[in-house]
C-alpha cells in the first residue's frame, strides 16, 4: 500500500511530504540497517533533490518524511505540451544528472526513477528571470525500501514505472538486494538507464519501448530495442540520439573504466543558452 500525506510544519514555513510503506514489503530485513540507511539519507543535500528529513514507524508501516518541492511532475508538463525542447530537455538532464551523481558519490541510488518522480519546483519556477528548476523526490527507496519491481502483480500503473526504470541487469536479476544493506553491484547505472529513457520521452514526448505488458516490456529492454520516430528526432542534433544510446549501452557495460554519470555533462552545452 502507497500513500501520499500533506504534512504541514508551521515551525519551519515549509510543506512535507510522507511516504507510507509496509514493514512485510522492505527488502531490507534489519531495523538497525534501515536506521543506518536513514541516517545516510539524512544527510544526502542537493538543490535539485527533494531532501529527506527523518523517518519512524509503528507496528506495520515505516513513514519517510521529504522536502514538498511542488504537485506538477516532469511527466504531466511532458503530457501537456506533448514534448520539450532540446534546451530544456538538456537543463532538465544536467539538473537530474548533478544530483544523482552526488547521490551516486554517497552510496545512494533511486532505483525507481522515472519522470512522476521528477518535480518541477514551483517556488523556483515562479521567481522572475529563474531557470524552471527539477527536484527528484523519493531518492534513496529503490533496492532498499521498496520491492523488487516485477516482484508485484502486473498492473497499468506498474508498467508505467516500469519502462523507464527496468535496465537489462534487472532483468537478468543481477540487480537485487540479497535480505542486508548493501546495494547491488552497478545498482547507480540503473539510475543512468532510467536517466536516459525519460530523456528520450522529453523530446520525443512517446516512451522509448511501446510495450503493453511486462512480457513485451522485457523483450524490449534486453534487446535494447527503442524505436526512434523519425519524425521528431530529425529536428533535433545528433547528440541528442547518442547520449539515449549511451546511457543504454556504454553505462550499462561493468567493469569498462566506467566514469559514471558525470561523463554526459560535455552533452549538456548542446542546447543551454550561456547565461549573461
Amino acid at each position: 500500500m502507497q500513500l501520499w500525506l500533506d504534512v504541514k510544519l508551521k515551525e519551519l514555513g515549509k510543506g512535507f511530504v510522507c511516504r507510507k510503506l509496509k514493514k512485510s514489503l522492505v527488502p531490507c530485513k534489519n531495523p538497525s540497517d534501515i536506521s543506518k540507511y536513514c541516517q545516510a539519507l539524512s544527510g544526502l543535500e542537493h538543490p535539485h533533490l527533494c531532501r529527506f528529513i527523518e523517518a519512524f514507524e509503528d507496528n506495520t508501516y515505516i513513514y519517510l518524511i521529504y522536502e514538498r518541492a511542488g504537485t506538477t511532475t516532469l511527466f504531466e508538463n511532458i503530457q501537456e505540451r506533448a514534448s520539450l525542447t532540446e534546451e530544456e530537455a538538456a537543463d532538465y538532464l544536467r539538473q537530474a544528472a548533478m544530483a544523482l551523481s552526488v547521490a551516486h558519490s554517497q552510496g545512494i541510488v533511486h532505483g525507481r526513477l522515472s519522470p512522476k518522480a521528477l518535480i518541477i519546483d514551483e517556488e523556483d519556477a515562479a521567481e522572475e528571470d529563474c531557470d524552471v528548476q527539477i527536484k527528484i523526490c523519493d531518492i534513496g527507496q529503490g533496492f532498499v525500501l521498496r520491492p523488487p519491481l516485477f516482484s508485484t502483480e502486473e498492473t497499468t500503473k506498474g508498467l508505467e514505472l516500469e519502462r523507464y526504470a527496468i535496465s537489462p541487469e534487472y532483468i537478468q536479476k543481477e540487480l537485487v538486494l540479497d535480505g542486508k544493506l548493501e546495494l547491488p553491484r552497478h545498482a547507480e547505472k540503473n539510475d543512468i538507464w532510467a536517466l536516459g529513457m525519460i530523456f528520450f520521452h522529453m523530446l520525443s514526448g512517446s516512451l522509448p519501448f511501446q510495450a503493453s505488458s511486462r512480457a513485451a516490456l522485457k523483450a524490449c529492454v534486453e534487446q535494447k530495442a527503442i524505436t526512434y520516430e523519425e519524425a521528431a528526432w530529425s529536428q533535433l542534433s545528433s547528440s541528442a540520439r547518442e547520449i539515449v544510446k549511451c546511457t543504454a549501452s556504454e553505462f550499462r557495460l561493468p567493469d569498462h573504466g566506467n566514469p559514471g554519470i558525470l561523463h554526459l555533462l560535455p552533452y549538456f552545452k548542446v542546447g543551454l543558452k550561456p547565461k549573461p
